[in-house]
């Protein structure tokens, strides 16, 4: 979770377009796969649908997509030469990520600014509810 809110904290967020832009493209790799059909089934047995099944993991996704889009960003600063975290040099960039959420992302985990987090917390506790069906009548 450090890495969600620290790439929410730095403007990494995902916006509802993009989200749904991400999402839609899964799913074409995912239906288009010769064996969807087993799937289907295997989640009709238990009671759902695939659909269902992507409705809620949304949230899911947004963190993904969100941590996806800091690694991105640390990438190409890697990739454009920033190669030190701190004062230390790093070879290459699974070095440098790591020492990025141990010597960044991390530490600043007890520096989170409330004002950004509540209404991630809101929509956490909507989406929550919703799964329960409390307040849909």
């Amino acid at each position: 979770m450090e890495q969600y809110y620290y790439a929410v904290q730095n403007g990494y967020s995902v916006a509802e377009e993009e989200l749904k832009m991400c999402m839609d493209e899964q799913d074409k790799i995912i239906k288009s796969a010769s064996n969807f059909a087993e799937f289907e089934a295997y989640y009709e047995e238990s009671g759902t649908t695939y659909n269902e099944y992507r409705r809620r993991m949304k949230e899911y996704s947004r963190m993904q997509f969100t941590i996806k889009k800091l690694y991105n960003a640390a990438y190409e600063e890697f990739r454009h030469g920033n190669d030190r975290i701190g004062e230390r040099t790093c070879e290459d960039f699974n070095e440098y990520w790591t020492y990025f959420l141990l010597d960044v992302v991390y530490p600043a985990a007890g520096t989170y600014n409330e004002e950004t987090l509540i209404p991630l917390l809101d929509e956490a506790e909507a989406f929550y509810n919703e799964c329960l069906g409390i307040g849909t009548e």
